[in-house]
């Protein structure tokens, strides 16, 4: 999720890191987290840039840091239909409360794929407020989401808080395609 070049990188045994070729503005990801960790925040100084795109200039070096947890959070459960039948490949979405981070790409939003039984399970989510929702499969979403879609979801999806660590289970039911 870079505009620009790719940059490179690398880090050092104390979890030091060198970014060069930075071009453009710029959102910082982290790719290859294992599932029980999540990156909880993108600081440049004491400003959280996780969800906004950045121009980076030499004042920046050294004030970058990558913040992640080893205790990120989950959510599970069972999506049915309005029969109250599981349903195979919809697309379960958890997005924060806070409309900064309402954006396909974000760290804070997190999607998965239901089962045959309906089953889904989300990792990598910091604790937090979020909404949930289970989509149709094939509900097509561009690069650029507008905020009244996700604002669109908030009626027929469900509220979830989770701690640190913790595991939730949240049953869904198949939402009607967003307007």
């Amino acid at each position: 999720m870079m505009m620009g070049p790719t940059p490179s990188k690398t880090v050092d045994a104390e979890n030091h890191f060198i970014l060069t070729n930075l071009a453009g503005p710029m959102y910082i990801r982290v790719g290859g987290l294992r599932r029980e960790w999540a990156m909880r925040a993108v600081m440049l100084g004491t400003t959280d840039i996780t969800d906004m795109p950045v121009e980076f200039k030499k004042e920046h070096s050294g004030h970058l840091q990558i913040l992640i947890s080893t205790r990120a959070a989950s959510v599970e459960g069972v999506v049915t239909g309005d029969d109250g039948n599981p349903v195979d490949q919809s697309m379960v979405m958890i997005f924060p409360d806070d409309k900064s981070s309402w954006r396909l790409g974000s760290p804070r939003m997190r999607t998965a794929i239901s089962n045959k039984e309906g089953k889904y399970t989300v990792f990598g989510l910091t604790g937090g407020r979020y909404h949930a929702v289970a989509l149709p499969y094939r509900t097509m979403l561009g690069p650029e989401v507008p905020a009244e879609f996700f604002e669109s979801l908030i009626a027929s999806g469900t509220r979830v808080v989770v701690s640190d660590d913790e595991k939730r289970v949240v049953d869904l039911r198949l939402a009607r395609r967003a307007e």
